[in-house]
């Protein structure tokens, strides 16, 4: 104990005063004590003065202890009797004493007195508390009620035990209840289903950690967001029915995946040729500048092909531009479905085709040039009834360090040239 305790002793006999005199003084207890020896002078004592902790004798001269009871309510009191008798010891703790203690020939009650001293003194701490702490309580709830009625959204708050401590009309109306329905009442016995919501999972978290939450839970066809608070008597929930904004996030959310969709549409198309489907110059071109840079890398060769529909002229004023057209399609699955998946075909131009073969040497290109010239010439080209003969001329060339992209080309299409002059129908390469 570190503060000084202010002690009443009522007590009659001199003995038992002279013996709580003693007991004060050997064991250096901080007690500042005044002693009543009869109930009329505790009468007038209590009247004027306050103490910690009163100490009072059943029978004392004038009367007993219990003719002063309703002067001890704010203080906390032990009862002491010396006759044994335990109606008149329950009758004393339902009036409020904090313990009764019974006398004995040699006065060894003196040696727990200090030690109950103490326990009452902590068990008025410990009630001065948690009265204090109820009124803060209640009147918390009272200015929380004023402030939480001013609030349209649908407002719930729950105490720790999940009892509805209060709730607006709002939220009552969502619920489908009244508010007398609500208030007072368990959420879960009123609304069973909650138990297994994000939302109730949600009080629980914030009951437990103290900390702000929100979340956002479709009930009923509708999306309600809550943010849930920690309070004084539990928890706070604000809601707000965001059905209309999620709806309109979702449609912007759809014409973004539209827009995306058509954006790489319109990239396609514009890397595409729009006759054969197959990559356009465009496209050849970004292909080409990556593999430059990864030949600058790792050092490994790649190969071009040029291919050309041989007399395609003849075939377009023979047969028609639609016809034409249907060889350039045909020749143009057969190109695809000839080159492997890292190898890039594109339309260079008319009946023209340009091949890029990545890590490909001049023998490598060769053979898959051969094996597509075979194909062309071997494929049963039929318009309209009308079988046409086609065959294509391919011209290969290696890129090297020595060269740059352009000339490399340029090597292949000299190459197709010298296989045009030499008869068409075969693969030439180029000796650069």
């Amino acid at each position: 104990m570190n503060k000084e305790i202010r002690v009443l002793l009522i007590e009659d006999d001199t003995v038992d005063q002279m013996a709580f005199k003693r007991l004060v003084a050997q064991s250096n207890l901080p007690y500042s004590f005044v002693i009543a020896g009869s109930l009329a002078q505790a009468k007038t004592i209590l009247k004027v003065e306050h103490f910690d902790i009163i100490v009072t004798d059943y029978h004392l001269g004038d009367g007993t202890a219990f003719e002063i009871f309703n002067l001890m309510q704010n203080t906390p009191f032990i009862f002491i009797t010396g006759g044994g008798d335990e109606e008149t010891a329950v009758k004393a703790l339902q009036e409020g004493a904090f313990h009764y203690m019974i006398k004995d020939p040699l006065r060894n009650y003196l040696k727990v007195l200090p030690s109950t001293i103490e326990k009452a003194l902590l068990h008025k701490f410990n009630e001065d508390e948690r009265k204090r702490a109820e009124k803060e309580l209640r009147e918390s709830e009272a200015k929380h009620r004023i402030l939480l009625s001013s609030i349209s959204s649908p407002v719930l708050a729950l105490k720790d035990d999940m009892t509805i401590f209060y709730c607006n009309k709002s939220y009552a109306e969502f619920m489908g209840k009244s508010i007398e329905e609500l208030e007072g009442k368990n959420i879960l016995k009123i609304f069973p289903h909650l138990k297994n919501s994000r939302t109730f999972q949600k009080y629980s978290e914030v009951l437990q950690s103290g900390k702000q939450s929100e979340v956002t839970e479709k009930i009923d066809g509708k999306y309600i967001h809550s943010r849930i608070y920690k309070t004084p008597w539990g928890i706070l929930s604000i809601s707000e029915d965001i059905t209309e904004r999620v709806q309109a996030e979702e449609e912007i959310k759809r014409k973004n995946q539209e827009l995306r969709k058509a954006y790489k549409k319109l990239e396609l198309l514009a890397r595409t040729d729009s006759l054969t489907r197959l990559s356009n110059r465009r496209a050849m071109w970004d292909r080409i500048n990556h593999e430059i840079h990864r030949f600058e890398r790792n050092k490994r060769p790649f190969a071009f092909i040029i291919g050309d529909i041989d007399n395609f002229k003849k075939v377009n004023d023979q047969y028609g531009h639609d016809a034409g057209d249907f060889i350039l399609k045909e020749i143009s699955r057969i190109l695809l479905s000839s080159v492997r998946k890292q190898d890039t075909v594109c339309r260079w131009g008319g009946e023209e085709f340009l091949f890029l073969l990545p890590e490909t040497n001049a023998d490598g290109a060769s053979v898959i040039a051969e094996k597509i010239r075979k194909k062309i010439a071997e494929h049963p080209f039929v318009y309209k009834g009308l079988r046409i003969s086609v065959t294509m001329t391919f011209g290969v060339s290696v890129y090297n360090k020595l060269m740059n992209i352009d000339n490399c080309i340029k090597q292949a299409d000299l190459a197709l040239y010298k296989g045009k002059k030499q008869g068409k129908n075969q693969v030439v390469i180029s000796k650069n």
